[in-house]
């Protein structure tokens, strides 16, 4: 039986975005990069659906908000790459079993390879039963009404560093809504920006292609036109009449900063503190890459710790103790600011709190255990706040002021410069020259069939993979840059060779066949989307 609840003093908003870049390597083993979903599903999405069902089958109403990019749902509807995930969680599980063999005369270390052995060992359980669809379970949970999912663009481009050639704000949008429509059966109602990026504008698209709401940084609400009578702590509507709703900048980073927030908290466990890097490598080489590459394999022994200290030895009852003590906070921190906005407003105030999925876990492994012990403490403990999706906040509250959001994003300086500096400015006019050409050759082509429509739709897939807003972002970081670099230069080479062959009519069926077996995504990509 539901449990009646009176009308809050409060909402809060708790949107989670799991995005991560198409990386599928078919002709390698093993392939350093493809760590990076495996890490992502083991340590957050697996997680994180283990905390939601328990939720549910306790009896607590949850309401999270969850965006699932396109690329992360075509690598995790991939076979080739859920069997080696499956294989991942073989060797974690054997290197834990080879790990309490190793520290049998260490009592504190062997408990935390027990530690660590049961929970792989549980992730491990968890993927089985659900035969690898991480999918079908988040499917469910919206269902039932527990979560929203909702899309993002196709390929999480920076959509204003890419509005210069509109039918690429057209692709990148309406891909990223049949994308989620063809994975998960409903069509989503909101979208998730990339970098929560916007330009004035934007939203004409969005409202074409039937999105309702999408999420920006406080700035790009409170410095609106008009200014936004409530700031940030109710949505506006676009001059298109999408909802703009504004992250609480105060609430997010009470979460995230390493500094100030509670996922920097020395009883929790140290992320860099890992055997990949700390064991000798024939120890972990089973974790390893084949050739001995360190890596962060998920075995982590250390607590944070203080600066000034040697970092003692992780203490799981401790850190799931403060993470409920920290849950509880958060509420009462939300709490203590509803008397003074309620002076202010003329209705519940909504406290819009959106993170990267994978902060929860990956980056800060107590925190999937935070998001369930807030859940809980709403549902059980307070009157005052109550959990709830975009979407039906709206329906509660239908009417918005209308506003302009302006330009923004949640990167550093609040603009764009996270994503277009010295860095990495050399990549955007070859990305920006094929998706010029790619107009043109839907516009050449407006009808046709066979070969020629497979390689326009192959273009059609590399202007999209090469304006990823990931491959820009990790130029700045020696350790990627890379394979970012890389990844720019083959996507437009790939697109340069498609274009003389659909140019001169001599396309190469074997390896445009290698392509589209490579880049397995958006199958169902229509390249006429590009058309001027």
């Amino acid at each position: 039986m539901k449990k009646t609840r009176p009308e809050p003093e409060g909402y809060l908003a708790i949107v989670l975005h799991a995005h991560l870049p198409f990386v599928r390597h078919m002709e390698f083993e093993d392939f350093l990069e493809e760590r990076w979903l495996q890490e992502a599903v083991v340590e957050s999405y697996l997680p994180l659906i283990q905390r939601f069902m328990r939720l549910r089958e306790d009896g607590v109403e949850f309401r999270f908000t969850l965006s699932i990019s396109p690329t992360l749902i075509s690598m995790l509807e991939d076979s080739l790459l859920r069997a080696r995930m499956r294989r991942h969680l073989d060797h974690l599980v054997s290197f834990g079993e080879s790990e309490l063999i190793r520290n049998r005369d260490k009592p504190e270390l062997l408990a935390l390879s027990r530690f660590h052995l049961e929970r792989f060992s549980q992730m491990r359980e968890l993927y089985d039963d659900l035969s690898g669809d991480i999918l079908a379970p988040l499917a469910t949970l919206e269902a039932e009404g527990f979560l929203e999912l909702i899309t993002a663009p196709a390929t999480h481009a920076v959509l204003p560093l890419v509005a210069c050639h509109p039918p690429s704000i057209r692709a990148q949008v309406r891909q990223g809504i049949q994308s989620h429509e063809k994975a998960l059966g409903r069509k989503p109602r909101g979208m998730w920006l990339p970098e929560c990026a916007y330009y004035p504008g934007l939203d004409e698209v969005l409202a074409e292609e039937g999105i309702r709401f999408f999420f920006l940084d406080a700035h790009g609400v409170t410095l609106a036109k008009p200014k936004p009578v409530f700031a940030v702590y109710a949505p506006i509507y676009t001059p298109a009449g999408v909802a703009a709703f504004g992250r609480d900048t105060v609430a997010s980073r009470r979460v995230w900063s390493i500094q100030e927030g509670y996922s920097g908290h020395r009883a929790y466990r140290d992320f860099h503190s890992d055997v990949g890097y700390e064991l000798p490598c024939e120890t972990v080489s089973e974790l390893l890459p084949p050739d001995d590459a360190r890596c962060f394999t998920g075995y982590k022994y250390h607590a944070r710790g203080s600066q000034s200290l040697p970092a003692p030895l992780y203490q799981p009852d401790l850190a799931l103790k403060k993470a409920r003590q920290h849950a509880a906070d958060f509420v009462l921190g939300r709490e203590s600011m509803l008397p003074t906005l309620a002076e202010k407003m003329r209705r519940p105030p909504l406290f819009t709190v959106p993170f990267d999925a994978e902060l929860f876990g990956h980056w800060w492994f107590e925190g999937p255990d935070f998001l369930d012990s807030l859940a809980r403490r709403i549902f059980h403990d307070t009157r005052r706040l109550t959990l709830v999706t975009p979407m039906e906040y709206l329906h509660r509250y239908p009417a918005n002021q209308k506003s302009e959001p302006a330009a923004s994003s949640w990167g550093e300086g609040g603009q764009f410069d996270s994503w277009a500096n010295d860095a990495n400015d050399w990549a955007y006019p070859h990305v920006h020259e094929i998706a010029t050409r790619m107009t043109e050759l839907a516009d050449f082509f407006p009808e046709t069939s066979g070969d020629r429509c497979r390689a326009l739709n192959q273009c059609a897939r590399e202007v999209l993979l090469a304006q990823s807003s990931d491959w820009t972002f990790q130029i700045q970081d020696p350790r990627t840059r890379p394979y970012a670099e890389q990844r720019i230069r083959n996507h437009v080479g790939r697109f340069l060779r498609l274009y003389e062959m659909l140019v001169n009519d001599k396309i190469d069926t074997a390896w445009l066949t290698q392509l589209e077996e490579h880049d397995l995504l958006f199958p169902d990509i229509d390249y006429t989307v590009y058309c001027s």
